[in-house]
């Protein structure tokens, strides 16, 4: 049992719909994962960004708090040598 032409071209036509579907839907895959990627690599970054910035502010504090006690310390000292000498 042979295929008739007809059953033939139907065939060929059909495996040439479903062919250009699975291109279509492979290449939207294709750029929907590299957007996604693109992203998740902005998120990222500004992020990592973020983190920066904290770090930045973190250490400004932290030089804040270091002249500020060194002053103190300062301060400390020459009252004491005030009192020594009064």
């Amino acid at each position: 049992m042979g295929m008739s032409q007809t059953d033939l071209s139907e065939y060929k036509r059909k495996y040439d719909i479903f062919r250009h579907h699975a291109w279509a839907g492979t290449a939207f895959l294709s750029v929907l994962l590299a957007v996604q990627g693109r992203r998740a690599g902005l998120s990222r970054i500004e992020e990592s960004h973020h983190v920066s910035e904290q770090l930045e502010r973190e250490k400004t504090q932290a030089q804040v708090e270091k002249e500020r006690i060194k002053l103190e310390k300062k301060k400390a000292k020459t009252k004491a040598k005030q009192k020594k000498k009064g």
